[in-house]
Formats: C-alpha cells, structure tokens, sequence
C-alpha cells in the first residue's frame, strides 16, 4: 500500500553501529533497513554503543564497546589537533623561536595517547587544551 511506513538505514562497520539514515558513503560499512530506529539514535546520542548481531540490535555498555568508543573519539581529538600542531611548528620554523604552545600542545597530545592507561572506561577524565 501507498501508505506503508518508510524503513531506515542503519549503517554498521564489524557488528558496531556507526550511523542512521541517508548517508551516502560510509567505508566498509554494512547497511540494514529497520522500521523503528529512534532508540538507536538514543542511545548513540547518550554515549552508549549499539551492536547489531544476530539479525538484532541492541545497546551495549561493554567496557571493550566502550574503550572503542573513547578510542574512535581520542583520535578524533588527536586528528583535530595535527592541523593546530603544523601551524605552531611553521610559525616557529618562520620565527627560530620556540612556542611556548608547542610544549602545551604535545603535553595534551600525551595526556590523550595516555587516555587508555585510566581504569574506568564509564568515568573518563579527558585532559583539556586551551587554545590562547
């Protein structure tokens, strides 16, 4: 009938989902069509991991789902920080100074390298850079 609910795409990559709706492109990532999608949305939302096995999904609070996840974000964080990272370095190749922001920079850069050796993956203390 003309009147049938629309299905929606949730994409996931390895069994962990990575995406909802129209996408377009997602690398090696599965896609499976499902009527009722707004829990997933939820519960990605809210931090939480969402694995789809057995034909199924369901919300996880693994402590490995949830190192994965602080993973992914850490190097997220560490890839927005390359990009500030060549530009003190130009500057200070430019100038034959040293920046005061370099040392500041790799110090944050360690403290997320560092972010694993934290014994509680549900309680993470993520250093902060303050960018002057």
């Amino acid at each position: 009938g003309t009147g049938s609910m629309s299905k929606n795409k949730v994409y996931h990559r390895q069994g962990f989902v990575v995406g909802v709706g129209e996408l377009g492109e997602i690398p090696e990532a599965q896609c499976v069509e499902v009527d009722d999608c707004k829990w997933i949305i939820e519960a990605l939302n809210s931090g939480r991991c969402v694995i789809y096995q057995d034909d199924g999904f369901q919300i996880q609070e693994s402590r490995a789902a949830q190192w994965l996840f602080i993973r992914q974000s850490r190097d997220v964080l560490l890839a927005e920080s390359d990009v500030e990272m060549m530009k003190i370095r130009d500057s200070e190749v430019i100038s034959g100074v040293v920046n005061q922001q370099h040392q500041e920079l790799a110090g944050y850069r360690q403290a997320l390298r560092d972010i694993t050796l934290q014994p509680d993956p549900f309680n993470i203390v993520w250093p902060i850079w303050s960018q002057k």
